[in-house]
């Protein structure tokens, strides 16, 4: 009896967790969980512990790239959304990328930045995304639609842009990466990290 019980109980929460990993949290439900290879990209002063990514110099863009990242493949599916939870705990330089939508080939198309004293802005364009204050998390979803050639981005599960007339083959990437005029040091840690498509 009390097998039986520990038995039923297993399968629920099995059942549960593969529910919520089916659910994507944005744009609407039949999504299916995936899993995209990786790699990591280090340069300049650039460290990667796991989803601990490091800019440990001050050193400015033309001193050369400063980068620590992952870069996933690119999106073979139709619909592709991206979700996870990011910190910068710390923030001693400026203007540092921490996702980014990317276009294989073609060179960065939506990027997310993070500047003093805790505004989120798209890169292309300038425009605010959210202000939240360093050293407290919060929650990144992109939807790319790999036909419409299109990006929505969400932040806190509020649609904060869409990026339009892009050039597929598209990928994520996320980390951090010192923008045009920013430079470290940083500490951006990542969490929670999900992909899903339809």
């Amino acid at each position: 009896m009390i097998k039986n019980i520990a038995k039923t109980f297993a399968l629920s929460a099995l059942f549960c967790a593969m529910s919520m990993a089916a659910n994507a949290q944005v744009a609407g439900t039949g999504w299916k969980a995936a899993s995209p290879s990786f790699n990591v990209q280090i340069q300049g002063c650039g460290k990667v512990s796991g989803l601990t990514f490091q800019l440990t110099c001050n050193a400015p863009h033309s001193a050369g790239f400063q980068r620590a990242e992952r870069r996933y493949a690119n999106m073979t599916a139709s619909l592709n959304q991206f979700e996870g939870t990011v910190k910068v705990t710390s923030l001693q330089g400026d203007k540092i990328n921490i996702k980014q939508v990317f276009q294989d080939g073609t060179g960065p198309w939506m990027i997310m930045t993070v500047k003093k004293p805790g505004i989120v802005y798209e890169t292309e364009g300038g425009q605010t995304l959210a202000s939240i204050p360093i050293g407290t998390s919060f929650r990144v979803n992109t939807v790319t639609d790999t036909k419409g050639k299109k990006t929505d981005v969400y932040i806190n599960g509020s649609k904060v842009e869409t990026k339009s007339s892009g050039k597929t083959p598209f990928y994520d990437k996320f980390g951090a990466y010192a923008a045009l005029s920013g430079y470290g040091p940083v500490t951006v840690v990542w969490s929670n990290i999900k992909f899903w498509t339809k």
